[in-house]
């Protein structure tokens, strides 16, 4: 199996819960190199972001938090280039906003070609 480079998720949640954004399938593994936040609303509020990085569940609050409550202000994407390793299967991020449908999360990296 071959390291592909692409876009590994796109999600904007319609949820204020948090929500998966990307896991690996059976036998895969991934390394994310990148994510962006963007906000899309362009007035009124400034809504915040949580980003989870649970490795072997679906524990999604402050033990697994990687970012809490980071503002994302209309025309200044949140950018992060730092390298996060998902296990095969188990391995997830999920994402959580504090305003419905406002906010883009969108993840870069690789993965194993199928």
């Amino acid at each position: 199996m071959a390291w592909q480079w692409r876009q590994l998720a796109q999600v904007r949640p319609g949820v204020t819960t948090p929500v998966v954004a990307l896991t690996m399938g059976a036998g895969k593994a991934g390394i994310v190199r990148g994510f962006r936040v963007t906000n899309t609303s362009g007035v009124g509020d400034v809504p915040l972001f949580r980003l989870f990085h649970d490795n072997d569940g679906a524990v999604y609050d402050e033990s697994t938090a990687l970012y809490w409550d980071v503002p994302v202000h209309p025309g200044v994407p949140f950018e992060n280039d730092g390298l996060l390793c998902l296990a095969p299967a188990a391995g997830n991020l999920a994402v959580r906003t504090s305003i419905i449908s406002v906010l883009t999360f969108t993840f870069y990296g690789y993965n194993e070609d199928e």
